[in-house]
């Protein structure tokens, strides 16, 4: 049997987070078994220069983060002096209160970003070795699937807004190749990606773009998901069904 997610009310259409996808598809997902389901898949893709970026990142933003973290609360606890005369100065008048808030703030959101920026470059690169790991396991917890219902995908890349996207097979109007330009960090350059024209829950027609890398061709992916759309069988695989 294929999965068969019932609709319901306020499903999300679209990007969305793991937790928001339909639960038969969390369970495929984490247990590795969605490449078995009925269907086309299509494995996400790692590639070594993404694993390095992302433990390169990881300690760019991670290190000056966790060490302006260490140099607060090391002030804190052996100067508790110096702390008290800085707040009694921040509160002496409105011009110190508003400076050092600025100050403060200022402090607090870059190391915020820092720190979040570095979380999702650590896990980003465990995520690459998992799927490594697990390839040699035969198990897929991140990938591309057109079943009979729906295109529904997650992705390890941490630093996209969402991980999965959600969207059944009669809200989406065409898929085609398109170009997006890439800002590097010396040159940008242009990428060829799958773009998804869908219908939302009012009916509005979005644009979806998968940046993230697959195992097949951008074009050869367009392909398939608009025979998929055009019901011309692509369920010509050896993966079985599997009841959730």
């Amino acid at each position: 049997m294929t999965i068969k997610p019932k609709p319901e009310r306020g499903q999300i259409l679209g990007p969305c987070e793991f937790s928001e996808l339909p639960q038969p598809y969390q369970n495929q997902f984490e247990a590795g078994t969605i490449h078995r389901q009925k269907g086309q898949f299509y494995p996400y893709q790692a590639g070594g220069v993404a694993v390095f970026l992302a433990v390169f990142l990881g300690l760019v933003y991670l290190l000056p983060a966790l060490m302006v973290i260490y140099m607060t609360l090391d002030v804190c606890f052996t100067r508790p002096d110096l702390v008290r005369r800085v707040l009694s100065d921040m509160f002496s008048g409105i011009l110190p209160f508003l400076g050092l808030t600025a100050i403060f703030g200022v402090l607090i959101g870059v190391t915020w970003f820092m720190l979040l920026n570095g979380l999702r470059a650590v896990i980003g690169a465990v995520v690459f070795f998992e799927i490594k790991e697990a390839a040699a396991d035969d198990k897929r917890h991140y990938g591309l699937l057109l079943d009979q219902h729906s295109l529904v995908y997650r992705h390890g890349d941490y630093f996209e807004d969402h991980q999965c996207v959600f969207l059944p097979k009669k809200q989406i109007e065409q898929a085609f190749v398109g170009v997006i330009r890439v800002e590097g960090a010396k040159r940008s350059y242009n990428k060829e990606v799958v773009k998804i024209h869908y219908r939302d829950e009012g009916e509005q027609v979005r644009a979806l773009i998968l940046k993230v890398d697959f195992s097949t061709p951008v074009k050869t992916l367009a392909d398939q998901i608009q025979r998929w759309l055009a019901d011309e069988t692509i369920y010509g695989s050896s993966n079985e069904g599997l009841t959730p």
